[in-house]
Order: C-alpha cells, then sequence, then structure tokens
C-alpha cells in the first residue's frame, strides 16, 4: 500500500515547473518594463528637444543689428558654423541688443550672451570675450560630426545649402535650419529623437541711418 505524499521525483518536476514558470514571468515584466521605460525615455527626449528647439529658433528670429550700428549693411550674424552661431538679439526687451551664442561642446548644447557698454564717446561697444560660461540648453545631444545649424540663401530663386565665411557672405542668409537629436538614456531609449526647423531671419537693421 502507497503511503501519502510525493515522491522526489514528483517533488523535482514541480519545483522545474515552478522555476520555468517564474522565469516566464520574469521575463514578461522585464521586457514590460524595459519597453515603458524605453518609451517614458523618448518622450522625455522629445519634449527635451523641443523646447531646446523653440528657444533657439526664437531667438535666431529675432536677430538684428547691434547697438549703434551706424552702417545700412546688416551686421545680425557674427559667426555662421555649422556647430556655433553668433548674433545680435534684445534678449531683455530694452532696445539694446545682446550679442548670444549657440554652439554644442560635446554632447552639450550651450548658450553664452554679451551685453555692450557705453563708452566714454558715447559709442555702444562689446568685449570679445564672454562674461560667464555657457549656459546649459540641452545635455544629451547626439549630433556627433553632425550639424546643428545649416544656412540657406536664394540663388536663382531658390533656397540654397552653402558655408557662409564672410560678412558679405553672412548678409545672405535667409533661413536657419536647427537640428537636434537628443537621447538622455541611450541604455534605455534605443532610438534618439531628431527634431528640425527652419527659421527665416530678416537680418533686421536697427542702425542709426535710416
Amino acid at each position: 500500500m502507497r503511503q501519502g505524499g510525493f515522491t522526489i521525483v514528483e517533488l523535482l518536476v514541480a519545483m522545474l515547473i515552478t522555476v520555468v514558470v517564474v522565469a516566464a514571468i520574469l521575463a514578461i515584466f522585464s521586457g514590460f518594463s524595459g519597453s515603458f521605460y524605453g518609451q517614458m525615455t523618448r518622450i522625455q527626449n522629445q519634449d527635451d528637444a523641443r523646447t531646446a528647439i523653440n528657444q533657439v529658433a526664437r531667438y535666431i528670429r529675432m536677430a538684428t543689428s547691434s547697438a549703434g550700428h551706424d552702417s545700412s549693411l546688416s551686421n545680425a550674424i557674427i559667426t555662421a558654423l555649422p556647430q556655433d552661431i553668433e548674433f545680435y538679439c534684445d534678449l531683455s526687451g530694452d532696445g539694446v541688443p545682446e550679442r548670444v551664442r549657440y554652439y554644442l561642446d560635446g554632447a552639450t548644447l550651450l548658450m553664452q550672451t554679451r551685453e555692450p557698454e557705453k563708452t566714454k564717446t558715447g559709442l555702444w561697444k562689446y568685449a570679445e570675450d564672454y562674461a560667464t560660461n555657457g549656459v546649459v540648453v540641452q545635455d544629451a545631444i547626439r549630433n556627433g560630426a553632425a550639424p546643428v545649424f545649416t544656412y540657406y540663401r536664394y540663388a536663382g530663386g531658390a533656397l540654397e545649402g552653402f558655408s557662409p565665411n564672410s560678412d558679405a557672405q553672412r548678409r545672405e542668409i535667409k533661413t536657419v535650419a536647427v537640428s537636434v537629436e537628443v537621447n538622455a538614456k541611450p541604455e534605455l531609449a534605443k532610438g534618439s529623437v531628431i527634431l528640425a526647423t527652419d527659421v527665416q531671419i530678416r537680418q533686421r537693421y536697427e542702425g542709426e541711418l535710416k
């Protein structure tokens, strides 16, 4: 007569089945968690990229001539490089444009500003350097060698991309394309978020000669 209870073989089989079931549940949970956190990271990346690109685009669109500019030719854009743009813009709304710079340093997009000072002769003067280090606009930029800023001018009635390297060529800039690729946590979100916008500038002249 067989006594009640389980044999060793039955216990081993039960344990094996339990291990398999638990492993399957953990795998499903891990996959769900990874997908969830990956999606949340992509949403955060998108929000961060949109915030950064909106700020940059807004100020580039406001590019104007420097304070006290006394030429009929615009000097709104000072530097126009693929990962570095410098221009004049009235950030504070006091009628005196600041010098503004956006540039990519490794994986960080930074912003610098410099207010002009009035000399004893009443002329406005901008210092060559910036008073402070760059303020972080956005971390985790994954552009690498790809441009953040691309410049366009009219040629033959259509826009064409070009690399402005002189004052005359910088005055030809009509549109600046801004593009950032962001991924704060590549270990969670496999794909980066890329946002781009085209900014039309008027090269506004605000000098003393009308």
